[in-house]
């Protein structure tokens, strides 16, 4: 690992006489960065016909270890145009514009270490980094010596830097401010002139970089670059964040981009499913109001009337009472249809909130996600997994909805882990999983050939548990078959072929009603919490499961049975979201269970080589004679069972005329 020091203001008198850039200007002129070798680095801003100092820098460097190594300003490199045009989602405007000036002045020692300090000069400030170019190792950064010099007695507005970042800025022309320790949080402002300002910041902060606060303990005058992280491990080819001053009047400062322009684009490709948007906010009016259940929801009821799309719940979250908690806050928040946002970890210890400390450091990170080590890290990887699929999903299709978290307290939990040279298997009505050091006794239904991908622990609602185990094996095609078939699905009866064959509708619902309606309302009676509530919820728990498991014994059959008879099955590709909204038949067809009918029909199919025909929604398949293709608009009743043709007088059965139709559409599709 090498390690090495940059401090430019010891070396200034090295400098070789090969420099080109002595003045690097803005695009306009009015701001100019000007080099002297004695001096350093100065900046002047051009106020109407006065010239304004507005600050010098006299330390700029990079410790990486206490050695005396001397790096010289070797040269610069021809100044070059720096032109962007990008869109923001949100900010002060949609469209930006800028353009600078960029020169990149290069430092280098006796051993051929180099390090790049990278100047840009916009119309409205400022900016600069630096840049190790490419080492074999890594580098460790201990220090920056960055520092920006003002004139004594000007007035500026800081803030005593805190970890939590939060606090009110002060005018004062001493640079104390009631501030002993003398560090400042970003931004801090100073003014020169009348009209002449400067806004110090910083922007671009990434992965791999440091923030960063201000310190004048030496000379109030002199503003040093102070590092929140004692020690960065920077990778090869490492840039700093932008140090960034805007310059110019205050609306030049209120309006400038420049934090913004520096900072590297959004990386994220589809940016529709963000959101920007007013929040209603709780701090400001009330310091501990994220404490009172009440307070909370007056803030939700706010933004309902106000059409805010967001609510912020502030620090003390974890200790909410006075009617409720942080879960009945979260859904008060989903029945006015506004959005929670969580301040999730607080760091300003000198008013003792809570949560405390949650994020800040590596050590409190690891105790704070602990529990995901309690499975393996093959189960972390598929729940991420899942969770871009959701998102894919989401941006493929809005209608899908936004992914959501999981709650703890669903009566549903699983996981899936993966088999990796052995870690699942099962021996002698055994199976193994990973992070279990017994192995579990089961009970399988049926014996299995081939290689386990993975496994998929459950527990349901009626705390049962299963693993449903992936297997890599060859599904055995069956003979081809010329038999083809149309089917029909109704309420009545569930399936009509266009061969004859009716399926009655079993109704498993409907026969466990009157024995569900009674153990609902035992379970509203019960009191939250006791244990006779959790005995009756089990109860229902158990019925549901029953019914569920009737409900899937039947569809498995009657599907297995029809891929198995018939080469070719013609169905009607029923949009049964849409019909569900008939609020009178959405409970009798979401017993019947057709979209997950169909689903199995067709991936049975993919696995027996079978052939699905979807006919489309709009084809009136009852109203038409299969015979002569009249269309009888009488038959739209649907108390019209039975009814004779006009045209050719064949006499037919409502449903089996419907499946027959609709295997005949099939078969034209087919062969089109």
């Amino acid at each position: 690992m090498k390690y090495f020091t940059i401090i430019a203001l010891l070396c200034l008198s090295c400098i070789s006489c090969t420099m080109q850039n002595n003045l690097l200007q803005s695009p306009n002129g009015k701001i100019a960065i000007e080099y002297h070798a004695e001096k350093g680095f100065s900046v002047i801003y051009h106020s109407g016909r006065d010239k304004v100092k507005m600050m010098s820098l006299p330390e700029i460097g990079l410790k990486t270890s206490d050695t005396d190594d001397c790096f010289k300003l070797i040269s610069s490199t021809p100044v070059t145009s720096v032109v962007d045009d990008y869109e923001m989602l949100t900010g002060k405007r949609r469209h930006c514009h800028n353009e600078a000036n960029e020169c990149t002045y290069r430092f280098e020692n006796v051993k051929g270490l180099r390090v790049d300090l990278i100047f840009r000069v916009y119309n409205d400030g400022i900016a600069f980094r630096y840049h190790l170019p490419k080492t074999k190792e890594e580098i460790v950064v201990l220090d920056e010596y960055t520092a920006f010099a003002f004139t004594p007695g000007i007035k500026r507005w800081t803030q005593k830097f805190t970890v939590g970042y939060e606090g009110f800025y002060w005018p004062n022309t001493d640079g104390v401010a009631d501030n002993e320790g003398r560090e400042w949080s970003f931004p801090t402002l100073f003014q020169l002139s009348d009209s002449a300002f400067v806004l110090l910041t910083e922007a671009n902060i990434l992965r791999d970089n440091t923030g960063a606060y201000l310190t004048n303990a030496a000379d109030s005058s002199i503003y040093k670059i102070k590092l929140s992280d004692e020690r960065l491990i920077c990778p090869s080819g490492w840039y700093s964040p932008w140090r960034v001053a805007i310059i110019g009047t205050l609306a030049d400062i209120v309006e400038s981009t420049l934090v913004t322009d520096v900072s590297e684009p959004c990386k994220i490709q589809d940016t529709q499913w963000i959101k920007p948007g007013l929040v209603s906010w709780i701090y400001w009016a009330y310091n501990h109001g994220s404490k009172d259940y009440q307070i909370v929801k007056k803030y939700i009821d706010f933004a309902a009337d106000f059409d805010l799309p967001y609510m912020l719940i502030d620090w003390e979250w974890d200790a909410m009472g006075n009617g409720g908690n942080l879960n009945d806050a979260m859904n008060y928040c989903k029945e006015k249809n506004v959005t929670p946002l969580i301040w999730y970890n607080s760091s300003t210890a000198w008013c003792d909130p809570t949560p405390l400390y949650r994020l800040n450091t590596p050590e409190v990170r690891d105790k704070e996600f602990e529990w995901l080590k309690e499975v393996d890290s093959l189960a972390l990887a598929n729940a991420q997994q899942n969770l871009e699929k959701a998102y894919k999903n989401f941006f493929r299709d809005k209608s899908i909805g936004f992914p959501k978290f999981k709650s703890k307290k669903t009566n549903y939990h699983s996981y899936t882990t993966n088999n990796q040279k052995g870690t699942v298997y099962i021996d002698k009505g055994y199976i193994k999983i990973p992070k279990l050091k017994t192995m579990i006794k089961i009970k399988y239904h049926r014996e299995f050939k081939g290689l386990i991908k993975s496994a998929t622990l459950s527990k349901t609602p009626s705390n049962k548990y299963f693993i449903s185990i992936l297997v890599d094996t060859e599904n055995i095609k069956l003979p081809k078959s010329n038999k083809k078939i149309g089917v029909d699905v109704g309420l009545k009866e569930f399936a009509i072929c266009s061969d004859g064959y009716r399926v009655s509708n079993p109704k498993y619902l409907r026969k466990s009603e009157k024995r569900l309606i009674k153990l609902q309302k035992d379970l509203s009676r019960k009191q939250k919490g006791s244990n006779n509530r959790y005995k009756a919820r089990l109860k229902v728990a158990k019925l549901h499961e029953k019914i569920t498991n009737q409900r899937k014994n039947f569809l498995h059959k009657l599907s297995t049975k029809l891929i198995r008879e018939n080469q070719s099955i013609a169905i009607e590709d029923l949009k049964v979201k849409n019909m569900m909204r008939n609020h009178k038949l959405a409970q009798h067809i979401g017993s019947a269970s057709w979209s997950k009918f169909f689903e199995m029909l067709s991936y049975k199919s993919i696995w027996y080589g079978n052939d699905i025909v979807k006919v489309p929604t709009m084809y009136p398949s009852s109203q038409t004679c299969s015979c002569c293709g009249h269309k009888n608009p009488r038959v739209k009743n649907l108390s019209v069972r039975k009814w004779e043709c006009p045209e050719c007088h064949t006499r037919h059965d409502r449903d089996i005329n419907a499946s027959v139709n609709i295997l005949n559409k099939g078969l034209q599709m087919q062969s089109a």
